[in-house]
């Protein structure tokens, strides 16, 4: 795997993939004095930079571990941006990971799932 990218998931979403375009005549030529330095990043200025994913808000709790003392609970995120086939399940530590906390999310409810209003000044 190229230098910077050693902590990507190996497992992606099919809807991430962008095309791929020719490079500028002057990068196509191999230079292999080049490609084997270790801090080389020019390969990095053609890849498209990946969005953020945001939490739109939760849909569902479930009881993940129980044990005598606690429940270990995950939540049903519904990720803003993404069809609902999309959706995942996190325990509290991977919500916090994104930059959110159940509690925040907790409180939006679920008003993001009714029909947005369209825009006022959008044409048809």
């Amino acid at each position: 795997m190229p230098f910077g990218l050693s902590n990507a998931p190996s497992i992606f979403n099919v809807a991430d993939l962008f095309p791929y375009t020719a490079q500028a005549e002057e990068d196509s030529v191999a230079r292999p004095e080049q490609d084997t330095q270790i801090g080389d990043s020019s390969w990095m200025k053609h890849m498209p930079s990946a969005q953020s994913h945001e939490i739109e808000g939760i849909l569902s709790t479930q009881v993940a571990k129980k044990t005598r003392r606690k429940e270990y609970l995950r939540y049903l995120v519904k990720w803003r941006d993404r069809p609902m086939e999309d959706n995942s399940w996190l325990d509290a530590a991977q919500i916090q990971k994104v930059g959110y906390s159940v509690e925040e999310l907790m409180e939006r409810g679920h008003d993001f799932l009714l029909p947005r209003e369209p825009d006022v000044g959008a044409s048809d």
